[in-house]
C-alpha cells in the first residue's frame, strides 16, 4: 500500500494539494497533502498511526471489523480508517447522507483542491458530475442507483470515489483510497 501520500487535518476548510503540475488538466500524482492553519499531515497510505497524532483524539474511534479501525473528526468533516494498523482510507463528509455518522458534533468539509489546472477548486454540495468531468475528465467507472451516482477516478495508486446525491445531483462525499 505505501506510496500513496495523504495528509488530514482537522479543518472545515482543509486544502487538499492532489500534486498536479501545472498545465497538466486531470492527471494526479500519488500525493495528495492536505493543509490548513499551521499544521500540515503528509503521510502515506500504509503509514502507521503515529503519522497523525497531532490530529489529537478522534471525536470516536471504534473498531469495525477484526483489525480494521475508523477515527472520526467530526468537527472536520473526515473519517481516516486504518487496516491492520496502517492508514488506509479517508473520507470527506461534504453534504447530507443517510450513511453519515452519527456525532453531534459533526460538521461538513469543504477541501479545496491545489495544484495545477483544479488550483483553487472547492468541493461543496454545489459541485456536480459535468464540473468533475471537466475538471478530471470522464470517469473510470460510474455506478448509479436511485439514490446516489458514484464517479470513481484512479490517479497515481489513489481511487478517489465523488459520491453525488441522486436527487440533487451534487456532491456529497469524497472518499479516498489506494487502488
Amino acid at each position: 500500500m505505501s506510496g500513496s501520500k495523504v495528509g488530514a487535518l482537522p479543518c472545515r476548510g482543509v486544502e487538499v494539494g492532489l500534486g498536479i503540475p501545472q498545465g497538466a488538466q486531470g492527471s494526479l500524482y500519488g500525493e495528495v497533502s492536505l493543509a490548513g492553519d499551521q499544521e500540515v499531515f503528509c503521510g502515506e497510505f500504509g503509514d502507521d498511526f503515529a503519522a497523525a497524532a497531532f490530529l489529537g483524539r478522534p471525536d470516536r474511534f471504534e473498531w469495525t471489523q477484526g483489525e480494521y479501525c475508523e477515527l472520526l473528526y467530526a468537527a472536520g468533516g473526515f473519517q481516516i480508517d486504518y487496516d491492520k494498523g496502517r492508514f488506509a482510507y479517508l473520507a470527506f463528509f461534504i453534504g447530507p447522507d443517510e450513511f453519515l455518522p452519527e456525532h453531534s458534533a459533526l460538521k461538513f468539509s469543504e477541501p479545496r483542491l491545489l495544484g495545477g489546472a483544479i488550483e483553487g477548486m472547492q468541493l461543496t454540495r454545489d459541485v456536480d458530475t459535468p464540473l468533475l468531468e471537466h475538471m478530471f475528465g470522464p470517469p473510470d467507472s460510474v455506478d448509479t442507483d436511485s439514490d446516489e451516482t458514484i464517479l470513481y477516478y484512479t490517479r497515481q495508486n489513489i481511487t478517489m470515489e465523488f459520491e453525488m446525491d441522486g436527487k440533487t445531483g451534487g456532491l456529497k462525499r469524497w472518499n479516498l483510497y489506494p487502488k
